[in-house]
């Protein structure tokens, strides 16, 4: 303020107009950011522009599918024109279903694009979730997409699967959670079958197979999946093929365009789903599969083991040996490595490890040890052995696949 003058006759202070209009922005702005004037606090200006920053980018939404409309929340002012890099943050009312534009506080159309400048699409922008944009060269860009659930955009709420109590063989118990990959809300809790025919059905106890019926010895690939413009979201499960990694994609039902793998289950002999417990990424069965039993074979060989196929996962086995007559020596060993491993360690490391090696301990006929290794897409694993020593005649190697871990959920 440039000046207060002082009427000597009457004590009274006299603003001239511009003086008077200062003062009466500075109360404006206290107002407008929530804060009633006070003539006894000194900090209301501080804490008026405080408010600003914190939430003066917060707008409300009033507009409809791919045609947004904002204006700013409680009494907060907007800014006079669209300025480069600024943000805005509002709940969506509802989820787009193509090319979508916004209209900030009456400032005008634009176009919200992707950050990458691409345009968006069905379900990039879902109902009722927080969406940040910014605006960088005449568009407005989407910088970050909340869940639509409490936890944190990060955080990613596991779901996880088991066999149905009542129907363990044919029937599958989703947890549901949030996946929250690409605008992928909430998944919720059910149950799906894998029937013997028919088509994919969606809703708790509809059948989850996309294509084909339930086959035997055989594995089945589950996602999540999302339909944006119902905002539906259900299961489904793929046959697996040993050496193709799994891909949806082509044969997803009518409308559902998001998904992610939740698991990977596999049928016995008899065509049911093998009984499993799940622990985060951990699979284990509840009974050993036998997954070799032969005639020992000096050298290498490459089983394929009961874990599924498509994926490569770390599988965790038992592997024994048995001889015809005690060794006078602890010089028998098998040992089981990754597929892609070329070579056994050495006779001499192999004789002093402790991890994934069987060796005979002298005067006994059979050992096993818990060991672990990683698959190839075909759900094989490599096998070294070494020769038969000491004139004893080996009579078995076997190999007993107790469960994995599915490192790539």
């Amino acid at each position: 303020m440039s000046k207060i003058n002082a009427d000597k006759q009457n004590y009274i202070s006299q603003l001239d107009a511009s003086e008077w209009n200062s003062l009466a922005d500075i109360n404006n702005l206290m107002i407008s950011a929530g804060i009633t004037p006070d003539l006894n606090n000194v900090n209301q200006i501080n804490k008026a522009v405080a408010n600003y920053v914190a939430v003066s980018d917060c707008y409300t939404d009033s507009g409809i599918a791919n045609a947004y409309v904002l204006t700013p929340i409680n009494n907060f002012q907007a800014p006079t024109s669209y300025i480069e890099g600024m943000k805005i943050r509002f709940i969506t009312s509802n989820a787009n279903t193509g090319a979508s534009t916004i209209n900030v506080a009456s400032l005008g159309v634009k176009t919200i694009k992707k950050f990458d400048g691409s345009d968006v699409i069905s379900g990039d922008i879902p109902a009722n979730v927080e969406i940040e944009l910014v605006y960088r060269s005449g568009v407005f860009k989407i910088n970050l997409v909340s869940s639509s659930s409490s936890v944190i955009k990060q955080a990613i709420t596991q779901i996880t699967i088991a066999n149905n109590s009542t129907n363990p063989n044919t029937d599958i118990d989703f947890s549901g959670g949030n996946i929250n990959i690409d605008g992928f809300p909430t998944a919720p809790a059910l149950t799906k079958r894998l029937q013997s025919s028919g088509s994919w059905s969606a809703g708790a106890g509809g059948n989850m197979l996309l294509s084909g019926a339930i086959a035997s010895n055989s594995t089945y690939h589950l996602f999540a999946i999302y339909n944006p413009t119902t905002a539906i979201a259900d299961y489904c499960a793929m046959l697996g093929v040993a050496g193709t990694a799994p891909d949806p994609t082509s044969v997803l039902p009518a409308g559902y365009t998001k998904f992610k793998r939740v698991g990977s289950i596999l049928t016995n002999g008899s065509g049911n789903i093998r009984a499993f417990t799940q622990f985060e990424k951990y699979f284990k069965y509840f009974s050993g599969i036998s997954d070799l039993n032969t005639s020992f074979v000096a050298g290498s060989t490459t089983p394929t083991v009961s874990t599924p196929h498509g994926i490569s996962t770390l599988g965790l086995f038992n592997i024994g040996l048995d001889i015809a007559s005690s060794s006078n020596g602890n010089n028998i060993w098998s040992v089981i490595g990754d597929f892609n491993q070329t070579s056994s360690l050495g006779i001499v490391s192999i004789r002093q490890a402790s991890v994934n090696v069987c060796k005979i301990p002298t005067f006994t006929n059979a050992s096993s040890a818990s060991a672990s290794a990683f698959t190839n897409l075909s759900s094989q694993v490599k096998i070294f052995s070494n020769e038969t020593v000491l004139g004893t005649t080996l009579a078995s190697i076997s190999l007993l696949t107790l469960g994995f871990i599915d490192i790539n959920l």
